[in-house]
């Protein structure tokens, strides 16, 4: 069996996404978008599921 090993690319690749969060600071409007976006998204999905649930189709 192969052992489970952590590669040295996503060790390095997680400072350099913070590296870019830190230089690009974001604005209140952005995460205001980002918040209304992934809101709208989940509520979607949410009354999708709820739907296909409910007329039958999660049986």
């Amino acid at each position: 069996m192969k052992s489970l090993r952590i590669s040295t690319y996503n060790i390095n690749y997680l400072p350099k996404i913070l590296d870019k969060l830190q230089k690009k600071k974001s604005s209140e409007i952005d995460f205001i978008t980002w918040f209304l976006v992934w809101y709208l998204g989940s509520s979607i999905l949410l009354l999708l599921s709820l739907h296909s649930y409910f007329m039958g189709f999660g049986k």
